[in-house]
């Protein structure tokens, strides 16, 4: 879903510069300067697109290697569970029986 929202936006940016644009009273350099603008435009989105993917897959990384630690640290079983729960996907999370934490770790 998130990238065809992606493709979407994409695609109403192009829109943005191409129904503003009269293509019937315009020459052949305007045609070509919009469609530059276009691709200019679509290219530098895709660039910060691609900058905040990253972040948000480094952070995700970053998130289960500070659990991994903090499992690795602990003793107490009561915490490990708690830990080993707000690791976990919420809906996963609150249908696993506690009895199953065991097995986890």
């Amino acid at each position: 879903m998130e990238r065809l929202s992606e493709i979407l936006f994409g695609l109403i940016m192009v829109l943005t510069f191409t129904c503003s644009f009269s293509v019937i009273r315009a020459g052949h350099e305007e045609v070509r300067e919009m469609l530059i603008g276009a691709l200019g435009c679509n290219l530098a989105w895709g660039i910060i697109d691609a900058v905040f993917y990253l972040m948000s897959r480094l952070s995700e990384q970053g998130q289960g290697l500070v659990a991994l630690r903090a499992l690795r640290a602990t003793n107490d079983p009561a915490e490990a569970h708690q830990i080993i729960g707000s690791a976990l996907p919420p809906l996963l999370a609150s249908v696993l029986p506690q009895t199953e934490y065991q097995n986890i770790k």
